[in-house]
């Protein structure tokens, strides 16, 4: 069984045999799978990347026939490529992406290369490990930023991903400051963040932050990123603007004047994922309230609208536990969006 995208919104639950097996690659059984925002937006718009049908989901843990529990990198690389021989493998000229190029976790087995296999370390959650992904995105933009003890940083967007950077970055040492306008989304993040002793505020007043990072595709947080770094500062462009997006000439006159350096930061590396692992696993109670709920995979086409509007965090789709009845015709209509 798995959830199959077979054209813009449209997603059917369709059943099929598991896939078979092939060298280099390892079945696994699906165990949880979380939805990203990239999923919905695949949903509703497509992606370059994407050549339909395509089974989506990038964020998930599974086991092999022998109970090996992992997580998934989502990439396959070529290895040979001059990015892959200089250790940035997130940049690989072959890049090959699971729920992109290749069906990913939104079912019961998936097909996943040896090489992007994490082994699962004891003491993780399962439902917990699919936040590996998306932290390890947030692991490599600290990482990019060059972050250190005591720095200040500024992040616009108090999703899923602007409260894991906050999470990661408390964990480097850094001091946060989050930045959300919603106060829907403030009140569901302020235990997360409290509990972290992490601030999150609608309209920050204060300015000369060493580090900034757009945890949303917003052109105007952007610009206020750049506009209350400090001289000498650094941002990280890590969430795309909106295609229509502008950004003025006096913003980026401000990396001029103040030697900002401004940091690309794409997708993650197999390390960032172990790392995040690590930090999963010693701060459980604070990713726990990360999720927003776990749910059974018919209900993930409702879902998808809420999730591309940003009013939730994460919910991650429970295949270990799904028992779905025989289907018929009116079942199968039923299940498309």
């Amino acid at each position: 069984m798995r959830l199959v995208l077979t054209g813009l919104q449209r997603l059917r639950v369709m059943d099929d045999d598991p896939p078979a097996e092939r060298p280099g690659f390892v079945r696994l059984r699906v165990l949880y799978c979380g939805i990203c925002r990239t999923d919905a937006k695949m949903w509703k718009e497509g992606h370059r990347d994407l050549v339909l049908p395509r089974v989506p989901g990038h964020e998930f843990v599974g086991a092999d026939e022998h109970r090996n529990r992992f997580v998934v990198w989502p990439g396959d690389v070529c290895g040979r490529c001059r990015f892959c021989r200089g250790g940035r493998e997130n940049l690989c000229e072959n890049m090959r992406i699971i729920g992109f190029h290749r069906d990913g976790g939104f079912a019961r087995y998936a097909l996943v290369p040896k090489g992007s296999l994490v082994p699962l370390p004891q003491g993780v959650a399962l439902p917990l490990a699919c936040l590996a992904e998306p932290a390890g995105c947030a692991w490599h933009a600290l990482h990019r930023l060059h972050a250190r003890k005591g720095m200040r940083m500024l992040i616009y967007g108090g999703g899923t991903l602007g409260v894991l950077a906050a999470l990661v970055g408390r964990c480097w040492g850094v001091v946060p400051l989050v930045v959300e306008t919603s106060t829907g989304k403030i009140r569901k993040i302020r235990p997360i963040l409290t509990a972290a002793g992490i601030r999150c505020v609608q309209r920050p007043r204060e300015g000369g932050f060493d580090l900034a990072l757009n945890a949303c595709a917003d052109a105007e947080a952007w610009r206020q990123c750049v506009e209350r770094l400090a001289s000498g500062g650094r941002l990280c462009y890590f969430s795309g603007l909106d295609k229509s997006a502008q950004v003025p000439a006096g913003v980026l006159n401000i990396l001029h004047y103040r030697e900002i350096d401004l940091l690309g930061s794409y997708g993650l590396q197999r390390g960032d994922m172990s790392a995040a692992l690590d930090l999963i696993a010693g701060q459980a109670s604070l990713f726990e309230k990360l999720i927003e709920g776990v749910i059974s995979p018919e209900e993930a086409p409702g879902r998808l609208a809420d999730v591309l509007r940003g009013h939730s965090l994460r919910y991650l789709l429970d295949f270990a536990n799904w028992k779905r009845p025989v289907p018929d015709p009116d079942t199968e209509n039923a299940a498309a969006v």
